[in-house]
């Protein structure tokens, strides 16, 4: 091997990332998912509501919102898991 490669493998390239973690996925982890979509529905409840005082088409925050809300819904039994292990500690 040349010299070049033998730097660049002492100085760690080629190699995966390491994690600080001791867990590792290369998949992130898919508990949030469900409590992220819970809060997006209600951030975009308060935006259907800003679009209706104002006058202007609430139509695309509540496309948004049926969006969030079936991913939120499709999620619930991992949000309930997230919210019992936080009430748990």
């Amino acid at each position: 091997m040349t010299q070049r490669v033998l730097l660049r493998r002492e100085r760690g390239h080629g190699r995966p990332a390491r994690c600080a973690s001791s867990r590792c996925p290369v998949v992130p982890q898919l508990r949030l998912y469900g409590f992220a979509a819970l809060a997006f529905v209600a951030l975009t409840l308060g935006a259907v509501l800003t679009h209706l005082i104002w006058g202007a088409s609430p139509v695309p925050a509540i496309v948004l919102l049926v969006v969030s809300a079936v991913i939120a819904w499709g999620r619930r039994s991992n949000t309930a898991d997230l919210i019992a292990g936080l009430l748990r500690r």
